[in-house]
This record gives C-alpha cells, structure tokens and sequence, in this order.
C-alpha cells in the first residue's frame, strides 16, 4: 500500500506524474473497470489543449 495514504504525486513543474492503484489496470470494462480510463482521456485532452 502507499505510505501515508499517498495514491498520487506529481512533481512540481507537472511532467513527472507516479501513481498508485494502477489505473491502467481499470479501463477496459471487460476486465472490471473503466474508472482508470478517464485519468489517460485526461491526460491526452491535455496534450491536444497543449
């Protein structure tokens, strides 16, 4: 588990980004889950916005 209860950190100019549970795990919902997709639609709508 994480310590402290820290499931996420980014660094502070925003381009290092480690997390816990795994959110890659949760996207397809074949496998049980589409919660983790909305942090990589997230993050792609950033890119486009960029």
């Amino acid at each position: 588990g994480a310590q402290r209860r820290i499931a996420g950190i980014v660094n502070e100019t925003g381009n290092v980004l480690g997390m816990m549970p795994h959110p890659e795990r949760a996207i397809e919902a074949a496998q049980g889950g589409t919660d983790g997709r909305r942090l990589f639609e997230g993050l792609v709508q950033a890119f486009i916005d960029a």
